[in-house]
């Protein structure tokens, strides 16, 4: 998909290929899944780029971008959680990728169920994270040195859960005749990208501002 869809249109597209039910489902997982990615995108763009890159944040501002890079990291966990949930919690319904093996056509619901089984377990240890840290604190790991650790949580531990979330919708969408999305290549406008650029023009502004004063000092202007 080259050109930008609202919400709307992408919803209409995949019902047109996919009928009203099992396409409404897709397209809202669809969505979830492109803003798991931009959110994953925005922080790699940030904090897994380069050390240079991590200097001039913190130049900027580091008390705000350490926040930032917790709350994002945690904030990506959680979203693959959601995604990767059951299709019930405490009584209520989940949008979630266990909804698609009832609503696919019986030729690929084995080969689908496969791939849900390699999201949950390359999902797990976000799920480790959202159950002692970040929807609760775990007491035991809190005060107990010698608790069990939370889950290791690596750049590359993430991508492999995001890629394999993306392999099921991937799979629905091939059986439907669509193209293969690759959800790293969406990019928004209003990305960090952006946000990076105006950081490192306002901190050239700021040192050569600063070189201007001083040598005006010099001079004894």
């Amino acid at each position: 998909m080259g050109e930008e869809l609202t919400h709307e249109q992408v919803e209409q597209r995949y019902i047109t290929l996919m009928g009203q039910g099992l396409g409404a489902i897709y397209a809202r997982l669809w969505n979830e899944c492109v803003w798991l990615f931009w959110r994953w995108d925005d922080y790699v763009v940030l904090f897994g780029t380069s050390e240079e890159r991590l200097n001039k944040l913190n130049e900027a501002a580091s008390a705000f971008f350490y926040q930032l890079q917790g709350t994002l990291f945690e904030s990506v966990l959680l979203h693959m959680c959601r995604m990767t949930d059951p299709v019930k919690s405490r009584g209520r319904d989940n949008l979630t990728l266990e909804l698609l093996p009832d609503l696919v056509d019986a030729a690929i619901r084995n080969e689908l169920k496969n791939l849900l089984a390699s999201a949950r377990q390359k999902c797990e240890f976000a799920r480790g994270w959202r159950n002692l840290r970040i929807s609760h604190s775990d007491l035991g790991l809190a005060l107990d040195k010698s608790a069990k650790p939370l889950p290791a949580a690596s750049r590359k531990s993430v991508r492999e859960g995001l890629d394999a979330i993306a392999a099921v919708l991937n799979r629905v969408g091939r059986h439907h005749g669509d193209e293969h999305v690759r959800y790293d290549l969406f990019e928004s406008r209003l990305s960090a990208r952006a946000l990076v650029c105006v950081i490192e023009e306002g901190l050239k502004a700021e040192q050569e501002w600063r070189a201007a004063v001083k040598a005006q000092r010099g001079s004894g202007q």
